[in-house]
Parts: C-alpha cells; sequence; structure tokens
C-alpha cells in the first residue's frame, strides 16, 4: 500500500467528522525533498536547536524536517494525537527518539516557560543552542476571541511572531524562525502582491519580519492584479538575485522563467492559448467547473464567497483568473494608463529635486514644473468616475510600491521564486501555501510599550478601510492629528523614502513601515492626543481590542 493510500485509508474518517477544523498537509515525499533542498542552506544554524510543532497530524512533513535538522529536542503538539497515533507512534518509540508529544492548548503551547520546567528547551542563559524552529499547519483553522471575534490561527501566529520579535520576547531568545503551512488564498494577508490587499497585518510583518513563500499556487484567482509588466520586471529581478546567490531552481517546481519566455506580447499570447485551451476543456466537459460535481454548462462566476457549498476546481479558477488578466488587458484602460504615465514622469521629476549637484536656479525651476504638472493632473483625476478614479490610484500605486528603493512589497523583495504545487499533492484538493517568517533585529524600529500600542491603534485606524485613501484619514483619529503629526513624518513628503511631495498623493496602502513607526513616535509626543480610554470608545476600539486579544494565543 502506498503511503498516500495508507494515509487517506486512516485519516478520510477523521477530517469528515471534524469538518470545523479539518486537517491538511501534504502527503507527497518528492515535495518534502523539494522544501528542504530550498531552505537547508539558511536552516544550518538550527542544527541541534528545538523544534516546536504545533498540529503534526501524522507527522510526514515533521519527520522529514527532522530527519535534516537532528534536533536537541522535538515536540510534537497534537491535541488529536489518539487520531494520529498510527503514524506518530513509530516517531515516539523509535530507539534513541527526541520526538516529545504533548496535547497542550493554545495557552500553553507559546509560553517558553512550558517547555524550560520539562526540560524541553534550553534556560535563557545556557550556553546550549537555544534556536528554536517553529512549524505551525494553520489550515482552516481558526479560534474565537474573548469579544466573540472569530480569528484565523494563520493571522493570530503571524501577529503574535511579529510582536515577539519586535520585543524579542518569547523564544526569540535565540534564533527564531516559523514554518506555517496555510490556505492558498490566506498569503495575501502576509505576501500581498499588490497594494489593495497590503493591509495592517501586511505593514506589520514587513516591519519586523521577513516572510518569504516557500510553497504555493498562482497569483490571487479574484481582486486587484498588477500590470503584467510589473509582474514580468518582478520575476526578473528575483531571478537575477538567485543567480547571485547560487540558488538554482528545482526542475518541475518552479514557473518558467521570464529571461526564456519572450517579449511581453509572447506572454500574452502564451496566456491567451492557455486561456483558450482551457476553456474548450470546460465547455467540453473534459474538466468540471466545481469540485465533486459533473462538467455542466459553464456558469458565470461569483465575485463574493458562495453560499450554496460548491468550490471551484483548480482549472476553472486558472482559467478565471486569465480571463480576467486579460479583459483588464483589453478593456477601456487607455486613458488611466495615460495618466499614469503622466503621474510616473511627475514623481521622476520630484525625485531629480534632490540632486545634490542641481544648482538653486535649476532646482527651483524643476519645483516649479512639478507643481503645475501635479496640479493639472490632479484636475484630470478629479473629473474621473469613482471606479476609473479608484483604477487609476491603485494603477499608480502598484507602479510607485514596486520602483521604490527597496520595493515596498515582501513579494517583490523575495530571495527566490516559490516551489509550484499541485491539488494532488495534499489530502484534499485543496490549493495550500508554505510561508517562511524570519525575525528582524528587535532594534529595526525600536518602541516604548506606549508607542507600541500607538502604531498599533493607528495601523487600525488608517487601514481598517477599503480603497486607495490618504492620510486624511487621520483626521477623523483625532482633531488637529492630521495637521500636527504629518509634517513631523519627513519621509512621508521624501521621494528618495517612498513619499511624495505632494503628501495628498500619499495612500495610505503605499505607506512604508518607518512612515507608520515615525507617526506613532510623534503621535506619542503630541501634547494635545487624546486620552487612551477615548480612543478605545472610538470606532476603531472593536478593532483595536480585537488585535490585541491575539496576545491572548501567542
Amino acid at each position: 500500500m502506498s503511503e498516500q493510500e495508507e494515509w487517506m485509508l486512516t485519516s478520510g474518517s477523521i477530517v469528515n467528522s471534524q469538518p470545523d477544523k479539518p486537517y491538511n498537509e501534504p502527503y507527497c515525499s518528492n515535495r518534502y525533498y523539494d522544501v528542504i533542498q530550498r531552505l537547508a542552506p539558511s536552516l544550518a544554524q538550527y542544527q541541534g536547536g528545538t523544534i516546536i510543532d504545533v498540529n503534526p497530524g501524522a507527522g510526514l512533513f515533521s519527520s522529514k524536517i527532522h530527519e535534516h535538522l537532528k534536533p536537541r529536542n522535538h515536540v510534537l503538539i497534537e491535541a488529536d494525537h489518539k487520531n494520529y497515533a498510527h503514524f506518530l507512534d513509530p516517531l515516539l518509540c523509535a530507539p534513541g527518539s527526541r520526538y516529545h508529544l504533548r496535547d497542550w492548548r493554545d495557552e500553553r503551547i507559546w509560553v517558553p516557560q512550558e517547555y524550560t520546567k520539562e526540560g524541553l528547551i534550553p534556560e535563557r542563559t545556557s550556553e546550549a543552542n537555544n534556536a528554536t524552529l517553529q512549524i505551525v499547519n494553520a489550515t482552516n483553522r481558526k479560534i474565537q476571541t474573548i469579544n466573540d471575534n472569530i480569528l484565523r490561527v494563520a493571522d493570530a501566529r503571524a501577529l503574535a511572531f511579529a510582536q515577539n520579535a519586535r520585543q524579542g520576547t518569547g523564544f526569540h531568545a535565540g534564533p527564531t524562525r516559523m514554518l506555517m503551512w496555510c490556505d492558498d488564498a490566506d498569503k495575501k494577508s502576509f505576501v500581498p502582491r499588490s497594494v489593495e490587499y497590503r493591509r495592517k497585518i501586511a505593514v506589520f510583518l514587513e516591519a519586523h519580519c521577513h516572510v518569504e513563500e516557500v510553497v504555493g499556487f498562482g497569483g490571487p484567482v479574484k481582486g486587484a492584479r498588477r500590470e503584467e509588466s510589473i509582474e514580468l520586471a518582478s520575476s526578473k529581478r528575483v531571478r537575477q538575485r538567485m543567480k547571485e546567490l547560487r540558488i538554482s531552481p528545482i526542475a518541475g517546481r518552479e514557473v518558467a522563467s521570464p529571461d526564456s519566455a519572450g517579449e511581453l506580447s509572447d506572454v500574452s499570447r502564451h496566456w491567451h492559448e492557455e486561456m483558450r485551451d482551457l476553456k474548450e476543456k470546460l465547455e467540453s466537459g473534459e474538466v468540471s467547473q466545481y469540485i465533486d460535481y459533473p462538467p455542466g454548462p459553464l456558469e458565470k462566476s461569483r465575485t463574493g464567497r458562495r453560499t450554496d457549498g460548491k468550490e471551484y476546481t483548480p482549472e476553472f479558477q486558472r482559467y478565471d483568473y486569465l480571463r480576467q488578466i486579460l479583459k483588464g488587458q483589453n478593456d477601456a484602460l487607455g486613458h488611466a494608463q495615460e495618466l499614469a504615465a503622466q503621474q510616473v514622469e511627475i514623481d521622476a521629476l520630484d525625485l531629480r529635486t534632490y540632486d545634490p549637484d542641481l544648482s538653486d536656479e535649476q532646482r527651483k525651476e524643476l519645483l516649479l514644473e512639478y507643481d503645475v504638472r501635479n496640479e493639472a493632473l490632479k484636475a484630470k483625476v478629479s473629473s474621473l468616475t469613482l471606479n476609473k478614479r479608484k483604477q487609476f490610484l491603485f494603477l499608480v500605486d502598484d507602479r510607485h510600491a514596486f520602483h521604490m528603493n527597496p520595493p515596498l512589497l515582501s513579494w517583490d523583495n523575495r530571495t527566490y521564486e516559490p516551489l509550484t504545487a499541485s491539488t494532488s499533492e495534499f489530502l484534499n484538493p485543496k490549493q495550500l501555501a508554505l510561508l517562511d517568517f524570519q525575525a528582524r533585529p528587535p532594534d529595526t524600529f525600536p518602541l516604548t510599550n506606549d508607542q507600541a500600542i500607538f502604531m498599533d491603534l493607528l495601523g487600525t485606524a488608517l487601514f481598517w478601510q477599503k480603497g486607495p485613501h490618504t492620510l486624511g484619514i487621520l483626521k477623523k483619529v483625532a482633531p488637529g492629528a492630521y495637521e500636527a503629526l504629518v509634517p513631523k513624518v519627513e519621509e512621508i513628503r521624501d521621494a528618495r523614502q517612498g513619499g511624495r511631495r505632494d503628501v495628498d498623493g500619499v495612500r495610505v496602502r503605499t505607506m512604508t513601515p518607518r512612515m507608520l513607526w515615525r507617526l506613532a513616535v510623534e503621535w506619542g509626543e503630541w501634547p494635545f492626543k487624546p486620552e487612551m480610554r477615548e480612543l478605545l470608545r472610538g470606532p476603531t476600539g472593536n478593532d483595536f481590542q480585537f488585535s490585541r486579544r491575539v496576545g491572548r494565543f501567542g
């Protein structure tokens, strides 16, 4: 019996009996070795350390990591361990086994003292290797806060990891890293590929962690997509980075290199051909539109969450993704792109004004030209319809974010291309992603406890609304906040640091982590800031309390 068949027979009924929190994990051995091959060079410092493995299920992925790192202790935290005894017992009972099984709940899992008193991790002052690798299976799992809010475990763990990284607390006494399996659709919260998906959690992770997508599927199925030219430029950058770092592509596990894909028109032609082939298969009944449903007439895709229990097949998701991309290319985007090109030229003027070789007269002429062209563009944009204006703003902001130095989005700073996966490599035919979280030094953005609370509050207040909002939203947080704080944060109006001379052109979604950090510091020094209890009673109170409850689970 194959590993896949044994796993399906042993665990299939278990998954079906717990639909509220089904486990899902890869079972293909080749996938494990490919992941380890990609991560091996950077995992060296965790050899002989401690592995904390949450929800390992059958332990298939965990055992391969264990074989490579040979840790001092490998703590398997599995509340449903009886259901997986057939797989876990051989690991636990092997001669000289360094596996340890615990059925702890959330309140104990993330408390280092619980491990120290049982000798599972060394004391903080010990000379032993205190490196800690966390492996978390957060697929399809949610937790409930005391305010009856539902929070995805993936979000809770990512936020808690970032918070502990900033404070140097938790397991961060030594090198600490987290490998987390999550639903592929959830990864856009952590590694967004467009400014539209860049919310508070992404900004906090950018400030305190470096996040890599190790395994994943294609881009997001629905929502905003960047221009094809930006995606290709980003991919070419990372290919060059891989060459410099001598990271070799893994055959059959990576997308084709843009360097060998030809010009932009060739890639577009390839996408057209792929979309046409998928459409023919869907219409002919060769593949179905829905998982576990027979082929039928092609139905129009829905933009919101389905309520009929149907789930799209990967083939239809890919077809719909390509269809929307190509629809965006062929729709009436010419005017928005023309205006976006003008904004790029204006931003270039802004950047040129900082050239130290310019004379005062030359700088004055550039500033005058900047003001004239900027005001003319603002007048044109204000005459657009609401939808076209949003389209223009996201188009401009995606370009602006990509051309920052370094690029704003973590996705554009990736070290390598993610390894591709197929749904057949997972227990259920769903798309999963593996993310790698590595902490930045605690002093990257130093904050006192009060400043950390201010940064949390401001992040919630600024990012809770969808859309291309400007920093003017600070006016709703507290009277005078915008006028008092924004002028003091020079990064907001400095083109060299991702800002714009015209601060009204800086949208919240393009704020760098440093800008938000500086706002929090200045807020703490502002003599007219509201009392904390007033802020907590305001419109952002629930969101703030909700986010702070994450600390209870990590």
